[in-house]
């Protein structure tokens, strides 16, 4: 259909001035137009978002859109976003995407997007999703895009299937620049890696607590409690204490922090009971630390069974030399 810009133009007029709406014939006289051609335009409109259609039994009633049109949102949009057509090549550019891709207005519209080069070094390729999104089907993927040494920038895109105002088919793509969250998340990994690792060559226990629940042990903390590590993660703190120390569990908040003031430092000296019901002394230290944003209480802890035990016997022994004596 051969679309003409005169014609569109009056159907959105006359819709202007008639904010309730209008049907198809209504259109029709007023714009002194036949039917079919109208419906046509009215299509064209529609997709293109400049007209919306609303269903009243067997009548539709078409209203002028109070969408911002997308050739509108490009201005005010704080991603990066591209227009192309059915033939790949770039009908819109934003602002931020020229600024980002280093290229001016010229350079970019009407190329095909094989041409705009720093778009193609994305991965991965992204041929496939735009295709998709020319034949009506929305996509996305997170890609990353690499710009000389070692600087990466990573984005979510969006292919959007879009119409331009003749009623052709086209796509957009959205690009939302999510590089500094992912370095956030990658020194993250990096850091718990490196804890991990560190953890897992000290001989004292260390175990982390997230919302009450043991999110994390090392090998040591196996050791000493008798529980394989796996059956460790998501017990609570009570399941381990020793009863008799069941209010200091409750008074020391031993399971919960929310800030790095609310956590006791000092070293506690408390019993649990290990996998096979045996009482083990441990002496605790406590740290508050974030993970994925959320609190946390590390806990590093040493086995101390035969260090009481050796105390309990020198003091019995000596209430029995004093014992003696007296």
């Amino acid at each position: 259909m051969n679309v003409s810009r005169k014609e569109l133009s009056s159907i959105k007029g006359i819709l202007k001035e008639n904010p309730y709406g209008m049907t198809v014939t209504e259109i029709s006289r007023a714009v002194k137009m036949n039917r079919h051609s109208v419906a046509k335009y009215l299509e064209v409109l529609v997709a293109t978002g400049h007209v919306e259609m609303k269903a009243f039994g067997q009548s539709k009633v078409y209203y002028l859109s109070q969408r911002v049109p997308l050739s509108a949102m490009l201005s005010f949009s704080s991603d990066m976003i591209a227009i192309v057509d059915k033939n790949m090549r770039v009908q819109n550019v934003n602002d931020k995407f020229l600024e980002f891709m280093g290229l001016t207005r010229k350079e970019a519209l009407n190329k095909d997007i094989h041409d705009v080069s720093q778009l193609m070094k994305v991965e991965p390729p992204i041929m496939p999703q735009i295709m998709a999104a020319l034949n009506g089907k929305e996509q996305s993927l997170e890609a990353f895009y690499h710009r000389g040494g070692e600087v990466y920038y990573y984005f979510i895109i969006k292919f959007l299937p879009t119409a331009f105002e003749d009623g052709e088919i086209g796509a957009a793509l959205v690009m939302s620049d999510i590089t500094e969250k992912r370095r956030i998340e990658n020194e993250i990994k990096e850091s718990e890696e490196k804890f991990r690792n560190l953890a897992e060559t000290v001989a004292g226990g260390i175990m982390i607590v997230q919302n009450k629940k043991i999110a994390y042990a090392n090998k040591a903390a196996s050791r000493i409690t008798g529980y394989r590590v796996e059956e460790l993660i998501g017990k609570s703190m009570q399941e381990l204490i020793h009863p008799d120390h069941f209010g200091v569990l409750k008074e020391l908040r031993l399971d919960y922090a929310r800030d790095s003031d609310s956590c006791p430092r000092m070293p506690y000296e408390i019993m649990i009971v290990d996998k096979r019901g045996e009482t083990r002394w441990i002496e605790l230290t406590l740290g508050y630390m974030r993970i994925n944003g959320r609190p946390a209480i590390i806990k590093a802890f040493f086995d101390i069974t035969r260090r009481k035990k050796a105390e309990e016997a020198l003091l019995k022994e000596r209430s029995e030399l004093e014992a003696r004596v007296k």
